[in-house]
């Protein structure tokens, strides 16, 4: 996803990995900054689909944190007010 030059690309693993505790070494969550309505909206799309979540207000920036559907911490956070 994401335009030419700037692009994710998430791939399956073949492999189950053992669990981890939450903040344990490892990759802690990765984060997508979004506009203000594309926050909201994403808001309403997790309610919608019964995905817990959580809102943080961090004073410069909201964010919104819930986990993949392998458990990793997706945070999505915008800097518009």
């Amino acid at each position: 996803m994401g335009e030419f030059g700037v692009c994710v690309a998430l791939f399956q693993a073949q492999v189950d990995s053992p669990g981890r505790q939450s903040e344990s070494t490892g990759l802690r969550h990765l984060a997508f900054m979004v506009g203000r309505d594309d926050l909201a909206r994403a808001q309403e799309r997790l309610d919608a689909y019964g995905i817990e979540f959580r809102f943080e207000d961090h004073g410069n920036a909201h964010s919104v944190y819930f986990p993949d559907p392998d458990g990793n911490e997706i945070e999505l956070t915008t800097y518009e007010p």
